[in-house]
């Protein structure tokens, strides 16, 4: 089975729009949120093949969202993104 679904969380919408953008003109079917809550539903209807999640959201980070989504599906690759410097 082709792995080609992408869920983009940014609360930016251009960001978003880029990399929709630029997945889909390689083929890859988007889904986007804008922030946790939103992305765990669409996490859970969407089913996608791997996830982009900004560090930084409204209503927390990547840091706070990476369990519960890997929770729902565990094998699912998370990319996360900043603009921010990070002590991990």
């Amino acid at each position: 089975m082709a792995r080609n679904k992408i869920l983009v969380v940014d609360d930016e919408g251009g960001i978003r729009f880029g990399i929709r953008d630029f997945l889909e003109a390689h083929g890859y079917e988007v889904d986007e949120a804008d922030d946790c809550r939103v992305a765990e539903e669409i996490f859970r209807a969407f089913q996608p093949d791997a996830a982009i999640v900004d560090y930084v959201l409204p209503d927390g980070n990547a840091l706070d969202l990476l369990p519960r989504l890997k929770g729902i599906d565990p094998g699912v690759p998370l990319i996360i993104l900043t603009a921010h410097g990070l002590s991990i």
